[in-house]
């Protein structure tokens, strides 16, 4: 948000604060705000560079000195006693006697949001904006100001238009009344504006619009497409999930060696059968064949470790 401010001022007293980087100067100034005597008073603040020449008046920036008359312009908040802090952004030294100084009102140009709808008095429009500037690191509250217009005057449709949390950017003169901050509009504009619902949406082609107005083939396509989709039923979907797999099942069966090797015996047994030495014995008749198969099968045979070699005895002749 933007408060700033620009006002012809006399300066009061002045003094410096020195910084490694740069000086900081602080001054109490007045501005002569009417005919009479009335006044407003100023705290300002002036970061001034190491090199600065004083005597040089084409800076941006020029050092305060008491009793002088200078253009200021920076940025701006209120305090609880009706002064107003300022962070110089430029200041300009005017070769005017602090006697003859002109009236100068506070010209402020605002960027705020819109606290609420506008009311009616007998002074006018009143509409209540928040502004947030950032003066310094400590200072950069939010306050509120009241902007005033006349009942009648020309800027009087867009207090009426202005809407809650709607930006507003406006410039006038500053002035306390009763504690508060008060802006004479003099110029008045929206930045943003509270978004509509759909329901006030209005669509400006849609009284223009012809059903007898020949399409595209991709319209026609697409408005194809979404009647069949509004006819026609979703398709079931099938499951596509399998049954999970038993722990057995998942275990893959593996041979071994000596398993291999067996059965590669036992084709070769088959391919080149020995001959029989007992063939005077009588043949063997089926049963007994089947008996002696499952004895092989139930009873397995023990295999016979090696035995020690006998060891020889000396045998000695009488």
């Amino acid at each position: 948000m933007i408060a700033s401010l620009t006002v012809i001022v006399c300066i009061l007293a002045a003094y410096d604060e020195r910084y490694t980087t740069n000086t900081v100067q602080k001054a109490t100034a007045i501005s002569r705000i009417n005919n009479h005597t009335d006044y407003q008073v100023y705290t300002l603040t002036t970061y001034l560079g190491n090199e600065i020449d004083p005597e040089d008046t084409s800076e941006l920036v020029q050092r305060l000195e008491e009793e002088d008359v200078y253009l200021i312009t920076g940025k701006f908040a209120p305090t609880q006693d009706n002064r107003l802090l300022l962070t110089v952004t430029t200041s300009l030294h005017l070769d005017i006697d602090k006697d003859n100084i002109p009236i100068s009102k506070p010209l402020a140009h605002l960027v705020g949001s819109v606290l609420k709808p506008y009311e009616t008095a007998e002074i006018g429009f009143t509409l209540a904006i928040q502004v947030k500037p950032f003066l310094s690191q400590k200072q950069n509250d939010v306050f509120t100001i009241i902007l005033t217009h006349p009942p009648n005057g020309r800027l009087k449709n867009a207090f009426i238009h202005a809407k809650k949390q709607s930006t507003v950017s406006t410039t006038g003169t500053l002035f306390f009344a009763n504690s508060h901050l008060y802006c004479e509009v003099l110029e008045f504009s929206f930045i943003t504006v509270k978004a509509d619902t759909a329901s006030t949406i209005t669509v400006p082609w849609k009284s223009n619009q012809n059903d007898t107005a020949s399409t595209s083939t991709i319209d026609r396509r697409i408005k194809n497409i979404l009647e069949n989709a509004s006819k026609e039923p979703p398709a079931a979907t099938t499951s596509t999930q399998t049954a999970p797999r038993s722990k057995r099942q998942g275990k893959t069966s593996t041979l071994k060696i000596s398993e291999i090797a067996a059965s590669f015996i036992n084709s070769n047994n088959t391919a080149n059968p020995t001959p029989s030495t007992s063939e005077n014995k009588p043949s063997e008749t089926s049963d007994e064949k089947s008996n002696t198969h499952n004895e092989k099968r139930t009873t397995p045979t023990a295999k016979k470790r090696p035995g020690r070699p006998k060891r020889a005895r000396n045998v000695y002749s009488p």
